[in-house]
């Protein structure tokens, strides 16, 4: 019997099942539309409405996860874990309550990085198992900028997956709310897109999100090999896990 994934529904991420043939390769073309609903997760500490801030994201022993060269997963805390910033970036490392990043301000992925504010709050799983696959999950919710606008009016899902066999790894983006007006969207600051090792953007994303944030019921996922020292940006698809 073939393996099911999860496509919609529990933990943000699970309503029907589809049978996976090839787990090996698990970025799938296309995009995915998901729920947010927070049930089961826990709340990120530190963040909750909060501007220029930022708050630990738990692993544990069973989730190696490598951003250039350092494991920043197994459980590690600050300042050698996995941290949200308030303005819309996943940091690696020391935690910085930075607005505008910039290449060493620290090692981090910038989704639409600008001067934001987390708003009500965002939320993290406790590590899942599907197949070969270790996923952790994450729920963010935010104001196009801090002062202004309304609570939620930005929403995505994270999942951080490892293949447990060889080794890679993803980061699928989904988002349910974005650029107006899919879902109730509305996100008109693009923000900064970009992956740094600390030193150097790498322009992971190129010009795609350069003029427009992503809209709702959009996805894309970031792919690299098992130390995480290079990222791949495949858009308009998602992880069949």
């Amino acid at each position: 019997m073939p393996f099911l994934a999860s496509v919609e529904g529990t933990q943000g991420y699970g309503r029907g099942f589809f049978p996976v043939s090839n787990l090996s390769t698990p970025i799938v073309s296309g995009n995915l539309s998901i729920t947010m609903n927070s049930n089961g997760f826990i709340a990120i500490p530190g963040v909750a409405g909060q501007d220029d801030a930022f708050g630990p994201i738990p692993t544990d022993a069973s989730f190696p996860f490598y951003f250039f060269g350092t494991n920043y997963g197994s459980g590690s805390n600050a300042p050698n874990g996995i941290y949200w910033n308030t303005n819309n970036v996943v940091g690696f490392g020391l935690g910085t309550t930075t607005i505008t990043w910039v290449a060493n301000t620290g090692r981090g992925i910038l989704f639409g990085n600008a001067d934001r504010r987390t708003d009500p709050n965002a939320y993290y799983s406790t590590i899942q198992t599907s197949g070969t696959y270790k996923i952790l999950t994450c729920l963010m919710y935010f104001r196009n900028v801090y002062n202004a606008g309304v609570a939620g009016e930005g929403q995505f899902r994270l999942r951080f997956a490892r293949d447990t066999v060889v080794g890679n790894q993803y980061i699928e983006c989904c988002v349910f709310k974005g650029s107006p007006s899919v879902n109730g969207g509305a996100i008109t600051t693009t923000g900064q897109w970009n992956i740094t090792n600390g030193t150097a953007f790498q322009n992971t994303f190129g010009s795609v999100f350069n003029t427009t944030f992503p809209a709702g019921n959009t996805s894309f996922v970031l792919s690299s090999d098992s130390l995480g020292n290079t990222w791949t940006f495949s858009n308009t698809s998602y992880l069949n896990i």
